[in-house]
């Protein structure tokens, strides 16, 4: 006989479903309007932005207001997400509409960042150069001075040393690198692909010489017309990691949480504006990658097998970022919540996964662990003139801007029912913010706790259904569009 502590339809269980809903609802209108008053404040010039005499984000001069195509891609954007929320506003899904939604969403994701792109004045050219610049990327300038990738990847000391290489490339393992020697030699092996990426210069009335000069001044890589090319090609295949990133959600919220969950972790997770406003980087890639790992972990624990999947995906993000070991805080949490599926064997499968990928390198000549403290030690020097206490408080205040109010206040009402994902993924944060080895522009290097955010603030719009859960979603999509246009609106958040 059920006890009215945990039986379904007892007055204490509908008390905790009221409860939901009124926190739901409460959270919904705290990040409406928290994000109103920091586009406000940021309108004003009086949003914190750093820490003054250390580091802050860059505003921009003379700030520009969307145009027509930005404008049409958050519609199309926010259409996709009311289909999505009205697909799954009741228990029973409309399965077709919720697919169609899903699709319009991925589409729209990447035409929302193609369009932020191309509406700042002079933005195409400006991604193109940051590229090619040593202080916002690195990675190209190293794959055009050391034509052989197997040579760079052994001399571990110097590709780490902070003034012979690129911050960037010194405080990461090697595959932002392998990327762009990947993509350089497929350019170089398909004349086509080269006529491609210098296409849209010639539309803006640019020439590939005219850019050649710049980015000659701004990276101290050795680079020709080519690289043009290459550095173009860049931009728009950067941008794929947004799409990237919103399936991942989707499939980490359905295989954790169920279908509902998971349609509306991809409409929440849509619109995060770390995402978008980093254009181009390497760290909304990142991002997708965080947030496949945890898909596919969610999806073996259903299961009980298939832990290696995640164990391998989870490795190849280790060779693009060291930072995406602080996963393993959340992985643990969602499996202790799950009923330690698997057993240990799932660990021992996830270590193999993570061994296997690394394996190509590693043949190659990479040795991770001496990459790894060579890597701590450049980004300690980087960070050590920073002051600990003052960036404990701002990287959670950035985390809040570039996260979005929205999904954040949403997030933090529905963590608790997310079967340990919001655990640990609280967790993560405070372990981060404790340790202090990353003191400012976290919003852009802690993306990757972004989209599990979203499912977080999915399992507080489920408490909702009808007209609630399709106004309550909506309203955080919205917000989230503001928050998203107005920081790319007055922040120059990437420069060459």
């Amino acid at each position: 006989m059920p006890t009215q502590d945990n039986a379904k339809g007892t007055p204490l269980a509908g008390a905790a479903s009221e409860v939901a809903k009124l926190r739901a609802l409460g959270a919904v209108g705290a990040g409406l309007v928290a994000s109103v008053i920091m586009l406000w404040l940021l309108h004003l010039h009086l949003l914190p932005l750093g820490v003054r005499g250390q580091w802050h984000w860059r505003q921009r001069d003379t700030a520009f207001w969307p145009g027509p195509a930005v404008l049409l891609a958050c519609t199309f954007v926010l259409l996709g997400a009311a289909l999505a929320l009205d697909a799954a506003r009741r228990q029973a899904l409309a399965r077709r509409q919720a697919a169609a939604s899903i699709i319009v969403l991925l589409t729209g994701s990447y035409f929302l960042a193609g369009a932020m792109l191309l509406a700042e004045p002079g933005g195409y050219c400006r991604a193109t150069l940051s590229v090619f610049s040593d202080l916002s990327m690195g990675y190209l300038t190293e794959a055009s001075k050391n034509p052989d990738f197997r040579d760079w990847l052994r001399n571990t000391k110097s590709r780490t040393s902070l003034g012979q290489v690129p911050d960037r490339v010194a405080t990461h393992p090697p595959g932002p690198v392998l990327v762009f020697y990947v993509l350089d030699g497929l350019v170089r092996g398909q004349p086509g692909l080269e006529r491609v990426g210098l296409a849209p210069l010639g539309r803006l009335g640019l020439t590939a010489e005219e850019l050649l000069e710049t980015a000659r001044r701004v990276g101290s890589g050795r680079f020709d017309v080519h690289h043009v090319a290459v550095a173009s090609l860049a931009v728009w295949l950067l941008m794929a990691a947004v799409p990237m990133a919103i399936a991942g959600a989707w499939l980490l919220g359905f295989w954790w949480l169920g279908e509902r969950a998971g349609i509306a972790a991809a409409a929440v997770a849509t619109v995060i504006p770390s995402l978008y406003v980093f254009t181009p980087g390497i760290d909304a890639g990142i991002a997708a990658l965080a947030v496949w790992v945890l898909a596919l972990w969610a999806w073996a624990l259903k299961r009980g097998r298939g832990f290696i999947a995640a164990g391998v995906v989870w490795g190849l993000s280790l060779q693009m970022t060291f930072g995406l070991a602080a996963l393993g805080v959340i992985l643990l949490t969602v499996w202790l919540a799950g009923g330690r599926s698997g057993g240990w064997r799932a660990w021992a499968w996830l270590a193999a996964g993570v061994a296997v990928s690394h394996l190509p390198l590693v043949a190659l000549g990479y040795d991770p662990l001496t990459n790894l403290a060579a890597s701590l030690r450049a980004q300690h020097h980087i960070m050590a003139s920073r002051s600990y206490a003052p960036w404990a408080l701002m990287n959670a205040w950035d985390i809040i801007v570039f996260a979005g109010p929205a999904l954040v206040a949403l997030a933090l009402s529905g963590g608790g029912r997310t079967k340990g994902l919001g655990l640990g993924l609280g967790a993560t944060v405070v372990l981060l913010l404790l340790a202090g080895a990353t003191r400012g522009e976290v919003g852009r290097i802690w993306c990757f706790l972004m989209p599990p955010m979203g499912l977080c603030a999915a399992a507080a719009l489920v408490a909702l259904e009808e007209s609630a859960f399709l106004f309550a979603g909506t309203v955080v999509i919205t917000a989230q569009l503001m928050m998203t246009t107005g920081l790319a609106t007055y922040l120059l958040l990437v420069t060459p």
